[in-house]
């Protein structure tokens, strides 16, 4: 979910007032990326190439152990 604080209206993208830039950042297992760009839609779009890369295979993994389970029971 979206924090009511987040001005962008996707998880993870904001606005640096200071340098007038875009800033897309994902933290995985306490490693950070993070980008900067002029525009909103490269920043979504490297914020979605992120989670993409690295939510997905968490989400997969999951699944699969959550429909063992369902299985089981």
């Amino acid at each position: 979910t979206i924090s009511s604080a987040n001005k962008s209206g996707v998880k993870g993208v904001h606005y640096n007032k200071r340098n007038n830039k875009w800033v897309a950042k994902l933290t995985v297992k306490g490693s950070i990326y993070r980008e900067e760009f002029d525009k909103f839609d490269d920043a979504v779009k490297y914020r979605k190439e992120l989670e993409e890369k690295y939510h997905k295979p968490f989400k997969e993994e999951y699944n699969k152990f959550k429909k063992s389970i369902e299985v089981e029971i």
